[in-house]
């Protein structure tokens, strides 16, 4: 059986040839306009492509996703050599720059796979029947005698082979197959293993270039200072202590703050911190947390938008036996990537390139397009902006706004040099697009069998209300209601988005109901789930490998299941509480049903990344808000979960044959309402506001 899955941005695959030392595999969108070439005329054509196979019998494969220690160097490779059916060592990978061919260049909502899964197969089967059929034709035999395997044509009558790279010259002329067949699960020979990453050598032995370590000839280093306060101003500026560093080249005022620029980074930094400057805090000087909290409680009080209805919530409550309502908050988070912002930009000659660790390489070309049409002195066409994607050390979703990058774009005009900006560690945190505090008012209306026959769950602070409005228990009457409730504070993607507050509510809540209607939490849940087979599936698994339901002297236990971005994640949190209130995370067991697992380990060192990314949520860090400013600065304040807080993490794969689901987010979602309820477990307290400690 064949599984396909229709990718958002692309689904349409054309194949063309290249230059004189190879063929290439081009992918063209539908809202791409193309010329294709003249096989006759083959030498004068060089597309930009997918993949190229040369006569040394290199396969080199562009990679257009961003790579963020998500690991899409392999994986993603992995899906055309599959159906290439290649030497894996004969592999080779290459960032693809910012070029229409590809469509729109993001990576974000753990769609890197899913998007792909299908375009990058095709592409793989249709060079493997180019380069079958070219066999055929040098043999002089049917091509279903010939078989494609570890980058050989093998003739199976004759047990003759011809390697991948001497059919170049033939293939180059073969038509195009429109519709290659591909392989079923149960001919993958490549796709389920975990083979050694493809960036791996260069990452350990620092190769590898990340936006950081850009470094291009008369670069200069500029530090940004930003004013502290939303929407505050600049009122003074005494820069002369600043101008005396060695190495200082020029302080500007640009759009969004001051920046100093100078030969190096040391100098930079230590004159942006001699700057005298005075702010005006603007209209929203007296907000914090409170007011905040008070805004998104009084607005659930009211009515607001209604995102989903199913039934009838009102006609549910004259079968209800009793009610339980309850309040969920979660505060701003910032990103804390550890490579802070930066870029690397260069405008002249009427040309704008950039060396950037983004996740949005198309978003960054916007913007710098943008800067300079509103130039009058810039007249750069915009098909000589430049986009170099660098490695991300990095993302979460932060890199998807592009506010650095017109930064380092307004410094290179400015100064007419070459410019790398490198925000501080303060900086960073201090002016993120935060992921939003959130209010959830949850009520469910329980019938005689202690079953939600109604759900009405109120969420204030934020425009998305996905993994509520989506919910999968099987509830007959559900109300969501959804309204942003405006802060004046930048908001932005953050890891699994709106999933994680809304499971967090969500899962603790049902925890509520299942000891408030004296259930089993696993057994409540399969009851409220049996329509959704892989959810199930999931909650038995881990149930199953934790020994669920038996006592333990050393821990407690807690269960949450969550559904998204395609995937299907059950996690149970085992832990204990000392008598100084200090909590010890022993165990995280994660069963994954995520379609089929291209690259086990990948989706492993995925899972793992994602429950330490959560933990710190959930247990240390999140972003104040104090006198119209963030009052976090750096990891003294904002702290992470550290090695020696870093659970033991075992993770259950669940063996699938569905098409791929996404993995670098859905196993953020259940951490948080697994602690909080194994909490209570332990200490006979619900935890409903994160972070909890």
């Amino acid at each position: 059986m064949e599984y396909t899955h229709n990718p958002s941005r692309r689904n349409f695959i054309k194949i063309s040839s290249s230059v004189v030392f190879g063929f290439t595999l081009e992918v063209v969108f539908p809202n791409t306009v193309r010329s294709f070439p003249d096989y006759n005329t083959i030498e004068s054509f060089q597309p930009n492509a997918w993949l190229t196979i040369s006569k040394n019998n290199t396969v080199t494969i562009m990679l257009t996703e961003c790579e963020m220690g998500q690991g899409v160097m392999t994986s993603l490779p992995m899906l055309v050599a599959e159906e290439l059916a290649v030497d894996w060592n004969n592999i080779r990978i290459k960032q693809a720059n910012l070029d229409p061919v590809y469509g729109w260049q993001g990576t974000g909502g753990s769609t890197s796979i899913r998007d792909n899964w299908t375009i990058l197969r095709k592409a793989g089967a249709a060079a493997r029947e180019m380069l079958i059929n070219s066999a055929a034709i040098l043999w002089k035999v049917p091509s279903t005698e010939c078989r494609a395997d570890n980058g050989k044509i093998h003739h199976l009558p004759t047990g003759r082979n011809v390697s991948f790279g001497e059919l170049v010259d033939i293939a180059v002329k073969l038509p195009i197959p429109k519709n290659p067949k591909l392989k079923s699960p149960s001919e993958f020979k490549l796709i389920g293993k975990s083979v050694t990453r493809l960036d791996l050598y260069e990452k350990v032995n620092g190769k590898s270039i990340f936006g950081i370590d850009v470094s291009i000839p008369n670069m200069l280093i500029a530090t940004i200072t930003h004013c502290p306060y939303f929407d505050g101003n600049l009122l003074y500026i005494d820069a002369k202590k600043a101008r005396n560093v060695n190495g200082v080249k020029h302080i500007i005022e640009i759009e969004n703050g001051i920046a100093v620029v100078a030969d190096n980074f040391w100098s930079a930094q230590k004159a942006q911190r001699l700057l005298d400057i005075k702010w005006d805090p603007g209209p929203n000087a007296s907000l914090d947390d409170q007011v905040i909290y008070d805004r998104f409680r009084k607005t659930g009080q009211e009515q607001c938008e209604i995102v989903q209805e199913i039934g009838n919530l009102e006609h549910a409550k004259q079968y209800t036996i009793k009610s339980v309502e309850q309040e969920y908050f979660t505060p701003f988070q910032a990103h804390a990537t550890m490579e802070p912002m930066c870029c690397t930009a260069h405008v002249h000659d009427n040309v704008c390139e950039l060396w950037v660790p983004t996740q949005q390489p198309s978003g960054a070309y916007k913007v710098a397009n943008n800067l300079l049409l509103n130039n009058e002195e810039v007249k750069t066409d915009s098909s000589k902006i430049i986009v170099n994607t660098t490695l991300l050390g990095g993302g979460f979703g932060r890199r998807n706004i592009q506010d650095f990058v017109s930064e380092a774009v307004q410094l290179s005009q400015l100064t007419k040099s070459p410019i790398k900006l490198i925000w501080s560690r303060e900086e960073d945190i201090q002016h993120d697009y935060y992921h939003p505090a959130t209010y959830h008012k949850l009520k469910a209306y329980i019938d005689e069998n202690g079953l939600p026959i109604g759900w009405h769950h109120c969420i204030i602070g934020t425009p998305y209300s996905e993994g509520a409005k989506d919910i999968s228990y099987e509830i007959p009457n559900i109300r969501i209601d959804n309204d942003r409730t405006p802060t004046g504070i930048p908001l932005g993607p953050w890891r699994s988005v709106a999933h994680s507050y809304n499971a967090f509510a969500i899962e603790s809540f049902i925890d509520e109901l299942s000891v408030a209607t004296n259930n089993d939490p696993l057994e409540y849940r399969l009851n409220l789930l049996k329509g959704s087979p892989r959810l199930c599936g999931v909650l038995e698994r881990v149930a199953e490998y934790a020994n669920w339901g038996n006592k333990h002297n050393r821990y407690v236990q807690g269960l949450a299941v969550h559904k998204s971005f395609g995937s299907y994640v059950a996690q149970i949190v085992e832990l204990n509480v000392d008598g100084r209130n200090n909590i010890n995370i022993c165990r995280v067991i994660c069963a994954v049903d995520c379609g089929i697992a291209v690259h086990p380990d990948t989706i492993k060192a995925q899972i793992e990344g994602s429950i330490a990314f959560a933990l710190t949520a959930t247990l240390k860090s999140q972003i104040n808000i104090k006198n119209g400013r963030v009052k976090q600065s750096n990891f003294h304040d904002f702290p992470l979960l550290r090695i020696n807080e870093m659970p033991k993490i075992d993770i259950l794969i669940v063996n699938s044959h569905e098409s791929p689901g996404g993995i670098g987010e859905p196993a953020v979602p259940p951490v948080a309402p697994a602690v909080a309820n194994a909490l209570f477990f332990s200490t006979g307290k619900r935890y409903r506001t994160l972070p909890f400690f």
